[in-house]
C-alpha cells in the first residue's frame, strides 16, 4: 500500500495545470518593494543590498483557486526515495496554522512548490507597513497562532521547520496566521540566494549553533526553531525590522558574524520593556539562549504565554467576535437606558399637558 502510494505521485502538478496572468507566466520578476495593505499582497520577499525586495513566491491559479507558487532554483529534481517520502509527508500533514501543501511541479525548468495562498500577506509585510495599526490583542493572537503551528509541526513526521522567519508566517482572509515554507528539505536543498546581502539577511533568524556548522541539517532543529521564534517575537514587539539593535546600524553580515562568534555578552536584539510586557521580554531571552538546551520547547512556550496572556489565547477572529458581542450588549443596555429616559420624559410631558388643559 505504501509503495503504491509513493509510486502514484498524487502530489504531482503539471506546469500546464497552473494558470497565470501574462506578467506572471515568467517567474523571474524584477525586485521592487511591494505596496502592501490588509487588502492583500504577494508575500515571501527578501531585501537585497540595494534596498529592494526580491520576490520568490508568486501567485497563480490551480483548479480555479488562487495559489502560492514557490520556485525552486534547480535544473531538475531527482525523485529519490527520500524525496518521495518528503512529498508524501507534506500531503499527510494538515493543520489550521500550516499552509496546505497542494503539490509540486517537477517539469524542467519550472521546478516549484504549490501551496495555499494567504491573501493578507506575510507577517513581515504587515509589521513593516506603518499604515496598519496593530494593537496588542492583534499581536498576541499572531504570536499564539505561530506557537500553535509550531507545536503541531514539531509533533508531526516533519519534526522541525529549519527556516522559520516572519516572511514565512502568512495571514489568511480570516486573519489566521499560518506557517509556510516547511518540509521538503531534500527537494529544496542547494537553493541559495544569488545576492550576498540577501544570503546573510535570511540568516538573521538562524541559531548560533547552526551558524557555526559547515553543513547544518537541512530540516533544521527544534531548538533552532525556538531561537528563530524569539527573533520573530522581537519583530512583533518593536516593529523595527528583524534583529533591531538600539543605537547600532549593522549590516546583516556583521550581525551574523557577531552571533556566530558567541562571545560574552552574547549578541542579541534589543529588549525594550517600555514597548512590551516584562514577561514577553523574559520569553525572548529564554528563546534565544546561547545553549540550545536552555531554550524552552513550544509546548512550554504555549503554557508560559497562557499564564501571562489570557487575551492572546484565542484567535484574532474570536477576539473580534467577543469585542463585537460586548459592543452589542453595551448598545442594548444604552438603548434600554435611553428608552426608559424617553418614557420618563414622555410621562412628565403628559402630566404637564394635563395640568395646562382645562378640565
Amino acid at each position: 500500500m505504501l509503495e503504491k502510494e509513493l509510486a502514484s505521485m498524487l502530489w504531482r502538478i503539471r506546469w500546464e495545470e497552473l494558470q497565470f496572468g501574462n506578467s506572471e507566466r515568467y517567474h523571474k520578476t524584477a525586485g521592487s518593494r511591494l505596496t502592501l495593505s490588509l487588502r492583500g499582497s504577494s508575500y515571501g520577499s527578501l531585501m537585497t543590498a540595494h534596498g529592494k525586495y526580491q520576490i520568490f513566491a508568486n501567485t497563480g491559479h490551480f483548479k480555479g483557486n488562487v495559489v502560492a507558487i514557490k520556485h525552486v532554483n534547480k535544473k531538475r529534481i531527482e525523485l529519490t526515495r527520500q524525496v518521495l517520502f518528503e512529498l508524501k509527508h507534506m500531503r499527510d500533514v494538515q493543520f489550521n496554522h500550516l499552509t496546505r501543501f497542494l503539490g509540486a511541479c517537477i517539469d524542467p525548468p519550472n521546478i516549484c512548490i504549490v501551496t495555499e495562498y494567504c491573501p493578507r500577506g506575510s507577517l513581515q509585510d504587515i509589521l513593516e507597513n506603518e499604515s496598519i495599526n496593530l494593537d496588542w490583542m492583534f499581536r498576541n493572537s499572531l504570536i499564539n497562532d505561530i506557537v500553535k503551528g509550531m507545536c503541531f509541526l514539531h509533533r508531526s513526521i516533519i519534526g522541525s521547520h529549519g527556516n522559520l522567519k516572519s516572511s514565512n508566517c502568512v495571514v489568511d482572509s480570516r486573519f489566521v496566521l499560518k506557517i509556510t515554507d516547511y518540509g521538503l528539505a531534500s527537494f529544496r536543498s542547494s537553493c541559495e540566494a544569488d545576492d550576498a546581502y540577501a544570503l546573510y539577511a535570511k540568516k538573521l533568524w538562524t541559531a548560533p549553533e547552526l551558524l557555526r556548522m559547515t553543513r547544518p541539517p537541512a530540516p533544521g532543529t527544534q531548538k533552532g526553531d525556538v531561537y528563530s521564534f524569539g527573533i520573530i517575537l522581537q519583530e512583533i514587539a518593536l516593529r523595527n525590522g528583524c534583529f533591531y539593535i538600539q543605537g547600532m546600524d549593522l549590516s546583516p553580515k556583521e550581525i551574523v558574524q557577531k552571533v556566530r562568534n558567541g562571545q560574552r555578552p552574547y549578541f542579541r536584539p534589543t529588549v525594550d520593556i517600555s514597548c512590551h510586557s516584562e514577561e514577553l521580554g523574559i520569553l525572548m531571552d529564554r528563546c534565544w539562549a546561547e545553549e540550545p538546551l536552555d531554550r524552552p520547547d513550544f509546548n512550554q512556550i504555549k503554557a508560559y504565554i497562557c499564564k501571562f496572556n489570557k487575551e492572546g489565547s484565542t484567535s484574532i477572529l474570536d477576539n473580534l467576535l467577543s469585542r463585537m458581542e460586548q459592543y452589542a450588549n453595551n448598545l442594548e443596555k444604552l438603548v434600554e437606558e435611553r428608552t426608559q429616559a424617553y418614557l420618563e420624559e414622555k410621562r412628565k410631558a403628559e402630566n404637564l399637558l394635563y395640568q395646562i388643559l382645562p378640565q
